[in-house]
């Protein structure tokens, strides 16, 4: 008898579970819910045996390697519960159950380690991917679990991400990068329910790899001090004076620059190197001076700015003052970073060496991009979660410059009175469109209370008609963060694809439509269709979307009839056969999706 969760009743249920399985790593017991008319695949439990005996097991325990052993008074070998029906939705889950969960007629005694639970809705979920990915993430937990039973839970979700990019289990390492990107200003060292999911640790733990090797991770992960503490220690013992302060504003650098070609290879990830690899949110973008800047971050949070370049062939002379008004203990970093033929030039600053003081810095005439970052830290507090205000002020070198002269970056909900004109150039129009949208999704909730969208809407069609470049891939992925983050609304959809942004053009990466499911490429009418927002779907249509078998595939999974008929419907930019409405049809029927597989089956009996 075990304890696994019963996502039906939502809530932890005790299970009669049967031996299927002995190997030389592993125990497999299976319960299956008798409230459900389900039953077990025999051959699929096959392949997880053979995979977590042959594979997993070996793989997972050469990376981490930790001594002892786990065991079962002795018995080195892992438990594994497989719970058939106990999922409402047509998804795997994994859990690692602690010692104390364990079965006390099958282990008597303390000497054992725990147990990893999978569970399912029924058996043909089971493909053998995504297996491997749920059994290697809850394996790590496991073996942290004897290596270090009180880690952070941030670090210890990352390591269990890692564990499957690593060892090339699975395939949604952008799906964890995701929210870190979207959401930088978030704290970095939080509990990964709170905000940016297991994606900040997955980030952090690789950037350890990245920077120290396979050998320093696995001393971090060996630590017995846990969190940051952990990393202070094994920088420490390395002797080679790099601090984690100094490291984190390292780490804040890569995750903007992501090219692991600059410089000696720290500011990118190899790991990912076959990850699109989203830039992350810009707070705002620097377009005239003086300019002030009053935000807030946690700690071991980031806002960037991007500057606007020189149009000109001469070099500007800036000062730049960062303030943390509330804190005389407060510390930060403010680094401006240029990338100039390929090398990158960085000006580091700490803020309690430069209180009430200017920063020269030079802005350079022939930087291909330019821009700052801003990092609160407390090092000696680093369990605090309090927003931390602070205020930069930039303006030209030499200048008298007045408190009346600054401009405000971010100073209301509305949207910022533009600094570019008819003459600025396309590049810079852009910028500001995309600033533009920005603001409005991350505070599109307060935007739709005061019912200020149409501020925005106005702003972005004047941006256009001045001549914001919307044809190319940067533009077309606009489509892609107002089809993600502004559902179900769809004017703005209508303007940029009224002002040209092409709905096929663009290279966005992979997304899953729900956890078990097969990847897709994230163009922009898979993602509506995704969201299952039939406006946005019809208005993308319209523009000449193209229907691939693809879109007819994550229609079938979200099930939604209506979309799926705008689908078919689309024949003259369909790029589908029968042979793909059948198949469609068959993922709709196992995923019990009947009224959109009997539409499929319908249209692909009139095509044949």
């Amino acid at each position: 008898m075990f304890q696994i969760y019963d996502e039906n009743t939502d809530s932890g249920v005790r299970v009669n579970a049967e031996l299927h399985h002995i190997g030389p790593h592993s125990y497999i017991y299976v319960a299956v819910n008798p409230q459900r008319n389900v039953t077990l695949n025999h051959s699929e439990l096959e392949k997880l045996a053979k995979a977590f005996d042959e594979e997993i097991y070996p793989n997972t325990y050469a990376l981490w390697a930790p001594d002892p052993k786990p065991s079962h008074h002795g018995d080195e070998r892992i438990v594994i519960v497989v719970g058939v029906g106990y999922r409402k939705q047509n998804v795997l889950t994994g859990a690692y159950h602690r010692r104390g969960d364990m079965p006390g007629e099958l282990f008597p005694n303390r000497r054992r380690t725990g147990f990893i639970s999978i569970e399912m809705s029924w058996h043909d979920v089971m493909s053998t991917r995504f297996l491997l990915s749920v059994a290697a993430h809850e394996l790590q937990h496991l073996f942290q679990h004897q290596i270090d039973g009180d880690e952070e839970r941030w670090i210890n979700e990352g390591l269990s991400v890692l564990t499957n990019a690593y060892l090339d289990y699975f395939e949604s390492e952008r799906v964890q990068i995701l929210p870190v990107q979207e959401q930088p200003y978030a704290q970095l060292n939080l509990h990964p329910d709170v905000i940016c999911g297991y994606g900040c640790g997955f980030l952090f733990t690789s950037f350890i790899l990245e920077r120290l090797g396979l050998e320093g991770l696995r001393d971090f992960a060996h630590r017995p001090e846990n969190g940051l503490a952990a990393l202070d220690a094994t920088l420490v013992e390395r002797g080679d004076g790099l601090d984690t302060e100094t490291f984190y504003a390292d780490f804040v650098l890569a995750n903007y620059l992501r090219d692991a070609q600059l410089a000696d290879g720290r500011y990118g990830y190899q790991l990912l190197s076959s990850v699109p690899f989203p830039k992350p949110y810009v707070r705002g973008n620097i377009v005239a001076l003086p300019t002030l800047v009053q935000q807030s971050l946690p700690i071991y949070g980031t806002d960037y700015y991007d500057f606007a370049l020189p149009e000109n062939d001469k070099p500007q002379s800036l000062e730049l003052a960062l303030d943390f008004p509330n804190s005389a203990v407060q510390d930060g970093w403010l680094q401006f970073v240029q990338v100039v033929n390929g090398e990158v030039i960085l000006e580091r600053f700490r803020a309690s060496e430069h209180r009430d003081q200017m920063i020269p810095a030079e802005l350079y005439s022939d930087a291909e991009q330019a821009f700052l970052a801003i990092s609160p830290f407390n090092a000696n507090a680093r369990h605090l979660t309090a927003r931390q205000p602070y205020s930069l002020r930039i303006h030209v070198a030499g200048s008298e410059v007045a408190a009346a002269d600054y401009t405000a970056i971010e100073s209301s909900l509305s949207p910022k009175p533009t600094h570019t004109t008819a003459h600025s150039s396309p590049g810079l129009l852009t910028l500001e469109l995309q600033a533009t949208i920005d603001e409005l999704i991350e505070k599109k909730h307060m935007i739709y209370a005061e019912n200020k969208t149409g501020e925005y809407i106005i702003r972005v069609e004047e941006l256009i008609a001045a001549g914001a470049v919307l044809n190319d891939k940067k533009g077309s992925a606009l489509l892609v963060d107002v089809v993600m983050h502004l559902q179900p609304n769809p004017e703005l959809l209508a303007v940029l694809l009224g002002g040209g942004a092409n709905p096929n053009q663009g290279d966005y990466g992979i997304f899953t439509p729900g956890a078990g499911s097969e990847f897709f490429d994230s163009s922009p009418l898979n993602l509506a269709i995704a969201f299952a927002v039939e406006a946005h779907v019809k208005l993308l249509l319209d523009a000449g979307a193209t229907v691939d078998n693809s879109a007819l595939l994550v229609a079938s999974y979200i099930g939604n009839a209506g979309i799926i008929q705008r689908l078919l419907d689309a024949r003259e930019n369909a790029s589908f056969d029968a042979d793909d409405v059948i198949a469609a049809a068959e993922i709709a029927r196992q995923y019990q999706n009947r009224a959109a597989a009997d539409l499929l089956e319908a249209a692909a009996a009139r095509m044949n």
